[in-house]
C-alpha cells in the first residue's frame, strides 16, 4: 500500500521505499548542517575578538637548553619582578623559555607579574632558524603592537665560526654557527639575521650574549633592527637577570630607553670590586653604520698594509693567548693615523653609548686591562689563521670594506 505524504514545503510524495531512504538522508544532513553550524558559532564565540595593537610587545627568547639552564627560571622571576614594576599596560610580555630537562614553553608574563603559560611545545632545537623564526611570529600574531622589542639570552660567540672561539685554527671542520646554543647545536649570525620574521618592525635587540659587540655583527643586522644592546667582551653571570626588577622599564615603555638600560647595567656592575668589576655595553645605532662603512673601505684601502707585531700591543676583549676581537677605532686609527678625528666622528654617529670598567676579570687567567672602547669590535686577520681568516671574507661587514660592497 503506498501512503500520501506531504513534505516540508506542503506538496504531495509517494510514501515508496526510495522516498523514505531519500526522506531520511535529508533529515540526517539538515541535522549535521545545523550542528556544524551551531559548532561555528560557538568556535566564534570562544576566540575573542582582535583587540587594539599594543604599544610595544617586548619579545624573549631564552635558549638555555645547555649550561645556562639554571639561569632560566630566576630570570623569569625578575622579569617577571621587573614588569610588575614597570607599570606599563600598554606592553606585552611574552617569552619562550627553553632548560634542559624541560620542554620549551611560550609565557606571558602579566601587568602583576604572573607568568601565564600559553604554549608548551614537544622538543624544539631552540637554537634552529626555522623553530626561531615561526615562535617569534606566533608571538607577534598573539599580541599585535606598533613597536617591537626582542631580547635574546643564550651562548654566543659574535660572528665566529662555531668552535673557533677556542680552536681558531679550526683544526677540525668548522661549522658556521655561533648565536644561540641547544645542546650544541648553534645558529650563525647570517641564520639569525634571516631568520628575523620580515615586517617586524623591530626598534631594538638586546643580546644577553658574549661577544656580540662586533662591527661584523651590528652590520648584518642592519634593516632588521633600529638599535642593538650588546656586549663587547663577555657578560658575567648571571647576566641583565639583577637589574630587570629596577630597569625593565626602560625596555617597556613606548620609547625604549635602551641608552638607560645599558646605563643601568654599567653601573651595576662598576659598583662591585674585584672580578665581579668586569663589564663592557655599548648601544649601536644600525641606520648610521654605512658612513661608518665606507670610511673604514677607504682607510684599509687607502693604507699600507697592517703591521701584524702591532696586534700583540693592542687593546683585546677575549681571554687567550691571542686576539679575536679588537677595538675598532683603534684598529683603524692605527691604520690612518692621520685621520683619527674622523674615524671618532664615524663611530660616535653609530655608537650611542659605551662604557667599560678599567679592567675584565683581572684575577682570572687571561683577564685584561681595558684602555680603549669606543663600543664596536672588529677581527684583524692574522697569519696564524688561514681557515678563520677565509671564513672571515663571507661577512657582510669584510665584504663591504674590502670589496666594494660586493
Amino acid at each position: 500500500m503506498v501512503g500520501i505524504l506531504k513534505d516540508a514545503c506542503g506538496k504531495t510524495a509517494f510514501d515508496t521505499p526510495m522516498n523514505r531512504f531519500r526522506t531520511m538522508m535529508k533529515k540526517r544532513l539538515l541535522l549535521i548542517g545545523a550542528a556544524l553550524f551551531l559548532f561555528s558559532c560557538e568556535k566564534e564565540q570562544d576566540m575573542p575578538a582582535p583587540g587594539p595593537k599594543a604599544e610595544r610587545t617586548l619579545m624573549v627568547w631564552m635558549a638555555g637548553d645547555n649550561n645556562l639552564y639554571s639561569e632560566v627560571p630566576q630570570k623569569l622571576g625578575a622579569l617577571a619582578e621587573g614588569f610588575r614594576n614597570a607599570a606599563s599596560p600598554d606592553c606585552r610580555l611574552l617569552v619562550y623559555a627553553d632548560r634542559r630537562g624541560s620542554y620549551p614553553q611560550l609565557v606571558e608574563i602579566t601587568s602583576d607579574g604572573n607568568q601565564q603559560v600559553l604554549e608548551t611545545y614537544p622538543y624544539l632545537n631552540s637554537a634552529s632558524p626555522e623553530t626561531f623564526s615561526r615562535i617569534l611570529q606566533d608571538m607577534a600574531d598573539r599580541s599585535p603592537a606598533r613597536r617591537y622589542g626582542l631580547v635574546v639570552f643564550s651562548h654566543a660567540t659574535g660572528w665566529l665560526p662555531q668552535g673557533a672561539l677556542d680552536n681558531p685554527w679550526l683544526e677540525e671542520e668548522a661549522g658556521t654557527r655561533t648565536i644561540l646554543d641547544d645542546n650544541g647545536s648553534q645558529m650563525s649570525l647570517e641564520e639569525f639575521a634571516n631568520a628575523l620574521p620580515d615586517g617586524l618592525p623591530l626598534d631594538y635587540i638586546v643580546f644577553e650574549n658574549c661577544f656580540m659587540g662586533g662591527v661584523e655583527v651590528a652590520y648584518a643586522l642592519q634593516g632588521k633592527a633600529e638599535r642593538l644592546l650588546v656586549s663587547t667582551a663577555e657578560i658575567l653571570s648571571p647576566g641583565f637577570e639583577d637589574i630587570y626588577a629596577s630597569s625593565l622599564g626602560c625596555l617597556a615603555g613606548k620609547e625604549a630607553g635602551l641608552t638607560r638600560f645599558a646605563e643601568a647595567y654599567f653601573q651595576y656592575r662598576n659598583s662591585m670590586t674585584g672580578s665581579h668589576r668586569s663589564a663592557t655595553v655599548s648601544v649601536v645605532n644600525t641606520s648610521r653604520l654605512q658612513p661608518l662603512a665606507a670610511l673604514a673601505a677607504s682607510v684599509i684601502g687607502g693604507s699600507a698594509p697592517f703591521d701584524e707585531t702591532l696586534v700583540a700591543g693592542m687593546q683585546r676583549f677575549n681571554r687567550h693567548g691571542y686576539t679575536l676581537f679588537f677595538d675598532l677605532e683603534e684598529y683603524l686609527s692605527t691604520l690612518a693615523p692621520d685621520r683619527s678625528g674622523e674615524i671618532h666622528a664615524a663611530l660616535s654617529g653609530a655608537v650611542e653609548y659605551a662604557a667599560a670598567t678599567d679592567g675584565f676579570m683581572p684575577a682570572y687567567p687571561g683577564g685584561f686591562p681595558i684602555t680603549r672602547h669606543c663600543g664596536l669590535t672588529v677581527y684583524i686577520p692574522q697569519a696564524a689563521f688561514p681557515k678563520l681568516n677565509a671564513c672571515y671574507e663571507g661577512t657582510a661587514w669584510y665584504k663591504a670594506t674590502r670589496q666594494g660592497g660586493k
